[in-house]
């Protein structure tokens, strides 16, 4: 017996400790205390050695000198033992100093002349200083397997011949190529899964991961099974032995096809609304009603010579509004307030030089969906010459006459009983008539008929005023058609102060209306589903706030998105994925109420605000409406689809007092129901 070891408890004298301390298997001898405690009574030298113990660990408890990642299934199994009443022989891999590991183990009870279980021999065999190595690469391929099969994302393993050794299964799903494709003499290149405009590049890439380069999300293409080409990010990543030579590389693709997609949408639409915004010949401003000016275009400089750095931070205005014009300021800031446009307002515009223009200026309010106004648009024509012209016109008609037939825009003379006297050459390239063809005719005819009572109604106010006014109508041309045109009307008094004719100067404006209207889509919704946007929604939260803070009332905001979305759109396409979303649009209307306000955040991600609510279970009733109508299945382009939905929920103001908490606790409630999913879940 060494100093490391105690005498066996005289219960045993059967155990010889000289014989166990010349085997190479460990053996402990260990005291049974109760159910919970086991006490070392005996080590061998074995033991003592392998776990490097102190000479006075007998006498310690187990679960003092065990190494604490294995100790609770140890102590789990010495208590079935001394329960059993006989020995159990188990596996379990317990790591050692000295880089060696012990798997074998057997636990054999001992009893006294009572039958009682007062000791339990543990023996422990298979002790092997390469188990441990051996051990932690069986792991990393467990860990490598189950990475490789499971990823979301295509993976490729090549040799560095460049012959293929396996495909995950995303990589069969997203691009449909099998393995046998790549079974050729140059894999990377015959079977068409590489472009042919992509080869060369392919080529190089490869070998640079073959020099032990690691090349991550290079964006590029690759061809689906069915032909269509998708935007991938790839990663090249060598795989080294222990000596760091390349052995083999490992191809992975994230396909971004859906993101380039968006961008290029994004990107289109920036530039038409750029090259309109940045070519037409009006003036224009975006400010709001705050006075926080937004955009101004180039026209706008151009003619007044005032730039955007100019206007950053102040009412745009009250720099160009010349001091005489306040009051009139203010009633236009009033009007605007109430959502009412102010049209062809003839008025007077300071130049940054401090000149004065005389223009006339068209406010169009832009409104949401509840008819709030967010923004307004301002549109200025410079008229300055053409009161000059007016001016000349009062001495003499005939000169008038030369300008007009040298001008651009359509020309009308009319007498003060709407018939027409003379009509410029212009005429007949914008309209289709000639000037003979519309001289004798009643100008109102020339009007398309559903804006005739609002050109009337102009045409009289101006008479009875003596004053110029601007009108925006539709005027049909000889072919049938019509456009938009915005003309000025303008009163030729005579001697006697009477109204004798009208000029009327037009110009076709259809372009911009359409612009115009463009313009406020693209600011407020969104373009695929048509409800508002992320910018919208949160202008909504913030309004709803100070209305519900002042009448103490309180509203909902719902977090929702769509379960397993990006499956479908990996299974079906992105066309069917559109197609889902705008369906799920058309559903939420359905089980919303009229006043809830909808928009959508982005990709999947839908909000709802539910304003004016009285109790819990009325948005909980709206709730179940929602997942009733979004449970049923989908019917797109010959496919039935099934995709549910989860949704969050946050009120105001017990979750939140400001629109970013509200919102955060809304989608925390998001994903605390997408743990289920196809449910809703209050914040909380």
């Amino acid at each position: 017996m060494n100093e490391k070891t105690v005498p066996v408890d005289a219960l045993h004298p059967e155990i010889a400790s000289s014989l166990l301390n010349h085997i190479p298997d460990a053996v402990m001898l260990l005291s049974v205390e109760g159910e919970m405690f086991y006490r070392f009574a005996f080590i061998n030298d074995a033991a003592m050695d392998w776990f490097n113990w102190p000479a006075n660990v007998c006498g310690m408890l187990l679960h003092q000198m065990w190494p604490e990642d294995s100790q609770g299934i140890i102590l789990k199994h010495c208590r079935e033992a001394a329960a059993s009443r006989s020995s159990i022989t188990f596996n379990e891999l317990v790591c050692l100093p000295q880089n060696r590991t012990a798997r074998q183990m057997v636990l054999t009870p001992l009893f006294n002349e009572r039958n009682l279980c007062t000791h339990l021999i543990f023996t422990i065999q298979g002790i092997s200083k390469s188990s441990i190595q051996k051990t932690q690469i069986e792991m990393d391929h467990s860990f490598f397997e189950a990475f490789f099969t499971h990823s979301v994302d295509p993976i490729s393993l090549w040799t560095v011949k460049g012959d293929l050794l396996e495909l995950n299964p995303a990589f069969k799903k997203v691009f449909g190529w099998e393995e046998g494709a790549f079974k050729t003499e140059t894999a990377l290149h015959t079977c068409g899964f590489i472009p042919e405009d992509k080869g060369e590049e392919a080529e190089i890439l490869f070998q640079q991961m073959l020099q032990g380069h690691t090349i991550s999300h290079y964006e590029t293409q690759r061809r689906h099974k069915d032909g269509r080409l998708l935007d991938v990010a790839i990663t090249y990543l060598p795989i080294k032995n222990q000596k760091g030579n390349v052995t083999a590389g490992a191809i992975s693709f994230c396909d971004i096809s859906e993101t380039k997609k968006l961008e290029r949408e994004l990107r289109n639409v920036k530039e038409q609304l750029e090259l309109v915004w940045n070519n037409t010949a009006d003036a224009i401003d975006l400010f709001t009603l705050q006075g926080r000016l937004l955009h101004i275009n180039p026209a706008f400089t151009s003619l007044f010579g005032w730039t955007k750095e100019d206007t950053e931070g102040e009412r745009p205005a009250i720099i160009f509004t010349p001091p005489h014009l306040k009051e009139e300021l203010q009633q236009i800031r009033s009007q605007l307030r109430r959502g009412q446009t102010i049209v062809s307002l003839e008025t007077e515009r300071q130049k940054k030089d401090g000149s004065i223009l005389d223009v006339l200026a068209t406010y169009n309010p832009l409104k949401n969906k509840a008819g709030e106004v967010w923004a307004v648009i301002g549109v200025y024509k410079d008229i300055t010459k053409l009161k000059q012209v007016q001016a000349e016109l009062m001495e003499s008609e005939e000169r008038y006459r030369i300008i007009a037939e040298h001008s651009h825009d359509i020309i009308k003379v009319l007498h003060s009983n709407g018939q027409i006297t003379y009509a410029s050459p212009s005429h007949e390239k914008v309209l289709g008539f000639k000037p003979d063809e519309l001289v004798g005719k009643i100008f109102f005819n020339t009007v398309y008929k559903e804006d005739v009572e609002q050109v009337r109604k102009q045409f009289e106010r101006s008479i009875a005023e003596n004053s110029m006014c601007q009108v925006q109508f539709r005027q049909c041309t000889k072919g049938g058609s019509w456009i938009w045109v915005e003309a000025i009307f303008s009163p030729v008094s005579g001697k006697e102060g009477l109204v004798q004719q009208y000029t009327v100067a037009a110009r076709d404006i259809t372009q911009r209306k359409r612009d115009e209207e463009e313009l406020q889509n693209y600011a407020s919704f969104d373009s695929l589903t048509g409800v508002y946007n992320r910018r919208m929604f949160t202008e909504f939260i913030d309004k709803e706030i100070g209305t519900a803070k002042h009448s103490c009332r309180s509203f909902a905001v719902m977090y929702m998105d769509i379960d397993k979305f990006k499956e479908v759109n990996d299974s079906y396409g992105h066309e069917i994925g559109d197609e889902l979303l705008k369906q799920f649009v058309q559903r939420l209307m359905k089980a919303t109420r009229k006043s809830d306000m909808i928009a959508r955040m982005g990709g999947d991600e839908f909000t709802i605000l539910l304003s004016d609510i009285n109790s819990l279970k009325e948005v909980t009733e709206v709730a179940e409406r929602i997942q009733q109508e979004l449970r049923l299945p989908y019917h797109l382009q010959g496919h039935m689809i099934r995709a549910t939905s989860s949704n969050g929920i946050a009120f105001y103001p017990h979750h939140g007092e400001s629109t970013q908490v509200l919102l955060r606790h809304a989608d925390r409630a998001l994903y605390k129901a997408k743990e289920n999913r196809n449910t809703y879940h209050i914040y909380g």
